[in-house]
């Protein structure tokens, strides 16, 4: 992930990414040991966690996204222009 220059943001990204992970582990164990007598309400709470730990991981990934352009931004906009020898 990107670094912003003094700040921790790559190691927080990298927790929180990490976290939703373990999110999506436990869903998928809590699926499997439940499997037998799993019911539809159930399942229906299952699909939804998912569901929105899919949403918010793909906020995170806009927003990196997002952030990483307007840094592209500012530093291409500091470049100098290219002169023509005429």
């Amino acid at each position: 992930m990107a670094r912003l220059p003094g700040s921790g943001r790559a190691t927080t990204d990298t927790r929180w990414t990490v976290e939703k992970s373990s999110t999506r582990a436990a869903i998928i164990k809590e699926y499997s040991d439940e499997y037998g007598t799993l019911t539809d309400d159930k399942a229906k709470t299952l699909v939804r966690r998912w569901l929105d730990t899919d949403i918010e991981m793909a906020k995170l990934f806009q927003l990196n996204r997002r952030i990483s352009m307007m840094i592209d931004l500012q530093l291409t906009s500091q470049l100098p222009l290219a002169q023509s020898k005429d």
